[in-house]
């Protein structure tokens, strides 16, 4: 995760050289977010109530903060609530591969993992028919080939 820091931190520049506001979210912020001290908003932790506040922030604030906010999600939202992604917005040609999220959590402590830290050791899984619901979507987006 934090092999990306240099890049991330590359756009973050880009955008605030255009006055924009910059929002980081994600594994690597969630657990190193003092390697991301530039960014003007961070989303700590899985999508719940912290994604809920950083979306009413942006809908009422365009100009940057002018210190770092950080929202940290204490409630997350369940997997059965996760909206299917737009995958017609993306363009096809920009990625090498995707993935589909089912599950959230672990319960295992394998030394090469932090995600038990980050998002807890009760896992929750999507149920089947938000799985597939997914996978059609994304073949009607040519994201995933016609067998």
């Amino acid at each position: 995760m934090h092999i990306q820091r240099p890049q991330i931190n590359e756009i973050n520049l880009l955008a605030h050289a255009e006055g924009k506001i910059t929002v980081l979210g994600g594994p690597s912020v969630s657990a190193c977010p003092q390697h991301y001290p530039e960014f003007d908003i961070l989303h700590l932790g899985e999508l719940g109530d912290a994604t809920d506040r950083t979306i009413e922030y942006l809908d009422c604030h365009t100009a940057r903060p002018q210190q770092q906010i950080r929202f940290q999600s204490k409630q997350r939202l369940p997997l059965s609530e996760f909206p299917i992604p737009a995958y017609h917005l993306l363009d096809l040609n920009q990625y090498f591969l995707a993935n589909i999220q089912f599950s959230s959590g672990c319960p295992y402590r394998c030394e090469v993992s932090d995600i038990p830290e980050l998002y807890g050791r009760n896992p929750c899984l999507k149920i089947l028919q938000q799985v597939i619901a997914e996978l059609v979507d994304a073949r009607s987006s040519r994201l995933l080939p016609t067998f």
